[in-house]
């Protein structure tokens, strides 16, 4: 890994043609090859993108833990945008004022959480419409200029960003994290050199998606094929 990434998702996309068939994902008695992940978050990619999301603009992702909040956030970052976690069990007006803060053009949800969107400015797609039910064909690395698949890497360069995480509140209104995608490639490339994982190896993804660890708990694991 010695070559610097383009950006975050180059962690995971030089990993799946690599090993295409180990397995990458874990969700109850489902299991996910590497290709077969990746064919799921390109297709969500297009869709994001086709719906106003691209590199320093944020999709609102609002799901339970589940291999398809997984996909969506690789589907986020492969279209270039920034993911900003939203807890389905948070009260209406935090949500509110995430979304007022984070100004998503798009939103991820499910059809249990989309009430929560009701009113909305952003535009909101299901997540039963946009993963299980479409055919494993994952868009070509030659697609035209612009789409979700245009390189591997997608569109995102270390510059733009990679996620928007909120503080608890706790002291008052919740405010943003915005973090860049230079740092996180910096931290998981020393987490790779330091870490004992390696390849076939297991990851309990045990933060939530709105907690910081949870990144380096995926991308360290993606990075080195575990």
């Amino acid at each position: 890994m010695s070559e610097r990434p383009d950006n975050v998702l180059s962690l995971f996309e030089r990993t799946a043609p690599l090993y295409p068939e180990h397995i990458a994902l874990l969700d109850g008695d489902r299991s996910f090859t590497y290709s077969g992940l990746r064919a799921r978050a390109w297709r969500i990619a297009s869709r994001v993108q086709q719906a106003g999301a691209g590199p320093d603009r944020t999709v609102g992702l609002c799901l339970e833990r589940s291999s398809a909040l997984i996909a969506s956030v690789l589907g986020i970052l492969k279209a270039g945008a920034a993911y900003a976690p939203i807890d389905p069990a948070y009260p209406a007006d935090r949500i509110a004022l995430m979304l007022e803060d984070a100004q998503p053009p798009v939103v991820i949800t499910d059809r249990a959480h989309q009430h929560l969107f009701k009113g909305s400015k952003a535009a909101v797609l299901l997540i039963e419409e946009l993963d299980p039910h479409l055919p494993p064909n994952p868009l070509s690395p030659g697609s035209s200029p612009g789409q979700a698949g245009e390189g591997a890497s997608g569109p995102a360069t270390p510059e733009n960003l990679c996620y928007v995480l909120f503080t608890s509140g706790s002291t008052g209104r919740p405010k943003g994290v915005a973090m860049h995608h230079a740092p996180l490639i910096n931290l998981i490339q020393w987490q790779c050199r330091t870490s004992v994982l390696q390849e076939g190896d297991r990851t309990l993804q045990f933060a939530p998606i709105s907690f910081d660890v949870s990144f380096q708990e995926l991308f360290t694991t993606f990075a080195q094929g575990g």
